[in-house]
């Protein structure tokens, strides 16, 4: 009978001290993948590659195609093999049956009382109660089965969120984003340096019908003002680096949730953090800590205008004919905060010049100050608040003389805006332009985008252009975006 199975699986089983050595032979036979599980069977979707594994037993599972036979694999391992030479099986697997036992490792999980991770391809029904985050494993960013992840789900379980905003700073995949929208937040501000993460974390919220609550930033984005509650699950390195801007995006009386650090990190993350936080006794899990922390009132706290003035009124004392004590002397604070006032509205209409500039009313005020002060002349130009997430330029899959640009964007305003007009310049080595092109919406929108709706907010839109190759001496692009024509 013929061999119609497509792949061949070598089960090695071996001690933590060599698990890192197999991995490698494996990998240098020509697996395609190398899976690391425990005694049970329970697969670790979130080791690193040739991480130390966590387990006394190991089992070691290279997947391979079945271009070779079997007694061949097995004759290459163990020649190849560093005496002694561990127990090891190998199978031969059709394509389902490796989907199958691939899957079987991962079942819904429980965090706290009523929150849960299900996987999309999940049978199982889940509590009536349940809020459920629909999240496949991966390697990437996180879903759930560290134990770092865990404990801020567990967390985000027993939190109130009605009311308060949210910002999850190195967001990842998004599980806790979308976890705190599904425990009842109203809006998430997800934070990542990656690009790649930030696309995750939308898809992910897509999935999960959240997109629209949860907005993406890369750090140098972020424009919103303190927050109720910020995550930051990322590695303690980092997190003392950000200890400052961390305490910066936080609110007064606020918590920020820190974890991704281990036990004897502890201290480090105290000293970083208690200048500005109250640190709670930590949460521990397999040697991963939680710390809760507590925004502190400032040390040296100013009086507002308003509280100055009160204690100005305070500290005026007439006599009993109503003439007050020495007139010069107690009403100085007048014209100071007059002119306290008048600065801080300056202040105020510079830095919000863009949102400003949607009100009639205000467009005298903004002149008169634009001719004092260096204003932004494009303030109000919509187009100011789009971001790049990734762009390529690739070879045109059929055309020999042309080049095809895939480019991702999202509009990061608050409403729909008009599609605008993609320009495209291409430069040479010396900052020159040496080719142009415009590409009208009509040109570049997909079908499953309408022109007549706009741009909607926070909605990753991918397009891919198609134009004349500009040359070899082409080493770089940029896109220019301005309004329609009609």
């Amino acid at each position: 009978m013929k061999n119609t199975a497509k792949w061949l699986q070598i089960i090695v089983s071996t001690s933590a001290d060599h698990t890192e050595a197999v991995s490698e032979l494996l990998e240098s036979l020509g697996a395609l993948a190398v899976t690391l599980q425990d005694g049970a069977d329970e697969a670790l979707f979130e080791t690193v590659p040739h991480s130390q594994s966590q387990w006394q037993t190991t089992k070691i599972i290279g997947l391979f195609e079945n271009d070779k036979s079997a007694d061949a694999l097995g004759q290459q391992f163990a020649q190849q093999c560093a005496a002694p030479i561990p127990s090891f099986e190998i199978e031969l697997l059709e394509d389902d049956v490796w989907e199958r036992r691939c899957l079987e490792h991962v079942k819904p999980m429980q965090f706290g009382k009523r929150l849960w991770i299900y996987p999309s391809w999940s049978e199982d029904t889940p509590p009536d109660d349940a809020r459920v985050v629909s999240l496949d494993p991966g390697m990437a960013f996180g879903t759930g089965t560290h134990p770092t992840t865990s404990l801020c789900l567990e967390w985000i379980d027993s939190c109130n969120f009605n009311n308060k905003t949210v910002i999850d700073y190195g967001c990842g995949s998004g599980i806790l984003a979308i976890a705190a929208i599904k425990c009842g937040a109203s809006h998430v501000h997800a934070v990542d340096h990656d690009d790649q993460a930030l696309i995750a974390t939308a898809d992910n919220a897509e999935k999960n019908d959240c997109r629209q609550q949860i907005k993406v930033y890369l750090p140098d984005q972020l424009d919103i003002g303190p927050a109720d509650i910020v995550f930051a699950n990322i590695l303690s390195g980092p997190l003392i680096n950000l200890a400052e801007t961390l305490a910066a995006v936080c609110s007064t009386n606020g918590y920020l949730i820190l974890s991704g650090l281990l036990s004897e990190q502890y201290d480090a993350m105290h000293t970083a953090y208690s200048p500005w936080f109250e640190l709670k006794p930590p949460q521990e899990k397999e040697g991963w800590l939680l710390i809760e922390c507590r925004k502190r009132q400032p040390m040296n706290k100013t009086d507002t205008p308003k509280r100055g003035i009160e204690k100005a009124l305070r500290n005026h004392t007439l006599h009993p004919h109503g003439q007050p004590d020495s007139p010069r002397r107690s009403l100085w604070w007048i014209p100071t905060i007059l002119i306290l006032i008048a600065l801080l509205a300056v202040q105020l209409s510079f830095s919000f010049q863009h949102q400003l500039r949607a009100y009639p009313a205000t467009q005298p005020w903004l002149e008169l100050l634009c001719k004092v002060l260096p204003c932004d002349q494009n303030a109000n130009n919509p187009y100011q608040s789009l971001r790049i997430i990734s762009r390529e330029v690739i070879a045109h899959p059929s055309a020999a003389e042309a080049v095809r640009v895939n480019a991702t964007f999202i509009n990061q305003n608050d409403k729909a805006i008009a599609f605008p007009t993609l320009g495209l310049s291409f430069k040479n080595i010396d900052g020159q332009i040496i080719a142009q092109r415009e590409f009208s919406p009509k040109e570049y929108l997909t079908d499953d985008l309408d022109i007549n709706t706009g741009m909607p907010s926070q909605q990753l839109i991918r397009v891919s252009l198609d134009l004349v190759d500009p040359g070899e001496t082409a080493v770089a692009f940029e896109f220019q975006f301005s309004a329609a024509d009609n």
